[in-house]
C-alpha cells in the first residue's frame, strides 16, 4: 500500500514569493516552480506527482485536500490490485463451479482457524505455577479517524503507549479505520497517540471498559508547503491480505489451461 506525504515541511510563505507560470509561484531559495495543488482536482494533483515524481514536485497544499488524494489514491491502487488478483475462470467454464466450491470450503476452512479475543479474555497461563500469567488479558481496541468536516483521514499515524513508552504502532486505513490487539497487564496504562500533518494531535487514555472510539482531528493554523513524494504506508493489522498468495496462485493454474 502506497501513500502520498511531504518529504519535508517547507518554512516558506506562498504569498512572499514572486508569481511564476500558470497561477503557481516561483522560489527563489529552491529555485523550483512551486504548484498550487489545492486549485487542482485529486486526479490532477496525483497524475501530476506521478508524472513528475523523480523531480519531487513542490508546492501547497491543506492537510484536508492531502487526506482527499490519499483516498482516491489508494483506491485507484486498490482497484488495479483486484484486476491483477481477478480470476480467468469464465474462459473455462467447466472449471467455475469446482473452483467456487474449492474457495468455499478454503474460506470455510481458514475462517474456522480464527479467533478474535474479547476485551474481557484472559490468556490461559502455559504454566499453571506462574501466577503472574493471569494478570495478562487479550485486548482489541478498534478506532474511527475522521475531520471536522466528517470526512475519513486515511493514512494518520496511530501509536499505542504502554505506560508512556511506544509499544506498537500503525496507520488509519482508507475508511479512517485502525486496530490494535494487544495484551493488556494489570495496573499499566494504556494510551493511544492520533497524529497526522496539518492537524492537533490527540492523545487517549484505553479503558478496560471502552473497545471502540472515534477521534475527530481538527486542522492547525499552518500552511503546508513541500514536496510531494509517494511512500510505502505501513499496512493496518486488519488490513493483511493473507488469501491472496493462494488466490494469485490459483489463478496461474486456470492459465495455463
Amino acid at each position: 500500500m502506497k501513500k502520498i506525504e511531504l518529504s519535508f515541511s517547507c518554512d516558506q510563505k506562498w504569498d512572499d514569493m514572486k508569481n511564476g507560470i500558470h497561477g503557481n509561484k516561483h522560489c527563489a531559495i529552491c529555485n523550483k516552480n512551486i504548484i498550487d495543488f489545492e486549485s487542482m482536482s485529486d486526479d490532477e494533483v496525483i497524475n501530476y506527482i506521478q508524472k513528475f515524481a523523480s523531480s519531487k514536485p513542490c508546492g501547497k497544499i491543506t492537510s484536508r485536500k492531502l487526506a482527499s488524494i490519499n483516498r482516491k489514491f489508494e483506491y485507484d491502487v486498490m482497484k488495479e490490485q483486484n484486476q491483477k488478483y481477478s480470476l480467468p475462470i469464465f474462459k473455462h467454464q467447466y472449471f467455475i463451479f469446482p473452483a467456487f466450491a474449492a474457495f468455499i470450503f478454503h474460506g470455510n476452512h481458514i475462517s474456522a482457524q480464527i479467533h478474535t479475543p474479547t476485551s474481557t479474555e484472559a490468556i490461559e497461563p502455559k504454566d499453571k505455577d506462574n501466577i503472574k500469567s493471569s494478570t495478562i488479558t487479550k485486548f482489541k481496541f478498534e478506532g474511527q479517524v475522521n475531520d471536522e468536516y466528517k470526512e475519513n483521514v486515511s493514512f494518520a499515524s496511530i501509536i499505542l503507549m504502554e505506560d508512556g513508552n511506544q509499544i506498537m504502532s500503525t496507520e488509519s486505513d482508507i475508511d479512517g479505520k485502525f486496530n490494535f490487539v494487544f495484551d493488556w497487564k494489570k495496573d499499566t496504562t494504556y494510551s493511544i497517540l492520533v497524529k497526522y500533518l496539518g492537524y492537533q494531535e490527540i492523545q487517549y487514555t484505553l479503558s478496560k471498559n471502552i473497545t471502540k472510539a472515534n477521534f475527530i482531528l481538527k486542522e492547525s493554523n499552518v500552511e503546508l508547503m513541500g514536496d510531494l513524494v509517494i511512500k510505502n504506508a505501513i499496512p493496518p493489522q486488519n488490513d493483511i491480505p493473507e488469501y491472496k498468495t493462494w488466490y494469485n496462485n490459483l489463478g496461474n493454474w486456470f492459465k495455463k489451461w
